[in-house]
């Protein structure tokens, strides 16, 4: 039985290896060498995980037509932009549930974002009882108990 290693196997295997892999290891995957670069830097990978990760769009990324246009091949970065606006949903809803002090730009920073935010907004809300700020975004009040500044 012959042992293959990874980089001798065609670029086609390596690509559908990548389809299995999480976007941060791809990420890690084409930092490793040149090959595995161009392979995890494949537009297709990236429209992947643009389809599979992302279900909200708002509608200025024009994400219907940009899957009929089979020459659009900036995937990779529609998929960061994407992902930024996660991050950046995820940070300022945790601002807002930290502090009670400048809720009002926070929450005009989310709705700028759009339909883009939806997503994290949802899980947000989705998340279970035994989360540890679960009473915090449920209920104000017992994140200041917490705290110790409710007498």
């Amino acid at each position: 039985m012959t042992h293959r290693r990874l980089p001798d196997l065609p670029d086609e295997i390596l690509r559908q290896i990548c389809l299995f892999l999480d976007w941060n290891d791809a990420l890690s995957l084409q930092a490793t060498c040149r090959r595995f670069g161009d392979v995890a830097n494949d537009h297709l990978l990236w429209k992947y995980h643009c389809r599979s990760l992302f279900k909200y769009w708002a509608s200025s990324h024009q994400l219907s037509t940009k899957l009929a246009d089979t020459s659009f091949v900036q995937w990779k970065q529609l998929f960061k932009t994407r992902h930024e606006a996660d991050v950046k949903t995820e940070s300022t809803l945790k601002a807002i549930i930290s502090s009670q002090k400048g809720r009002t730009p926070k929450i005009e920073s989310i709705v700028e974002l759009g339909y883009d935010a939806k997503e994290v907004l949802l899980q947000s809300c989705a998340r279970d009882s035994q989360s540890h700020d679960y009473l915090a975004r449920r209920y104000p009040y017992y994140l200041n108990l917490l705290r110790g500044t409710v007498d």
